[in-house]
């Protein structure tokens, strides 16, 4: 709950966003929170001891699968570069139980869209989240595909 704390309190610009943008509070610990305790997997990575992002898995919308989420600090900044070289592994071994893992980024995350399609997810069609309506895009990646 420290962790969660910590980055909801230095939490990225774009996360903000669109936490605002999918609940009726914005608040960036009620977000963290509520998404920690719908996963069945929850992780927090630290840089030199630092919490510079939490995320997960809920249950998805289909047997096997699963929707992905992640929320960063701005101090995931000054470890981007390793954050990427280490994710895309760590992503492989943490996804193979399932068959489908997708979530949803705003249009406008562009960072996290190049991140996620760097990763191996594909871009999907774009949604209108509520409470406001705004475009999201959903990306996935097949296990095993």
């Amino acid at each position: 709950m420290i962790d969660a704390r910590r980055i909801a309190n230095d939490i990225r610009d774009e996360d903000r966003e669109e936490i605002a943008a999918t609940s009726n509070t914005g608040d960036p610990f009620a977000a963290i929170m509520g998404s920690v305790r719908r996963s069945i997997r929850a992780y927090v990575v630290h840089a030199d001891g630092v919490p510079v992002c939490i995320g997960g898995f809920i249950p998805g919308d289909q047997p096997g699968t699963v929707q992905g989420w992640m929320l960063s600090a701005k101090s995931i900044e000054s470890c981007w570069r390793d954050f990427c070289r280490g994710a895309k592994d760590t992503l492989a071994d943490i996804v193979k139980d399932f068959s489908l893992v997708y979530g949803f980024v705003d249009v406008r995350y562009i960072k996290a869209i190049r991140f996620l399609l760097w990763a191996g997810f594909r871009d999907g069609p774009v949604y209108a989240m509520a409470p406001k309506s705004m475009p999201f895009l959903k990306m996935s990646l097949s296990v095993g595909a």
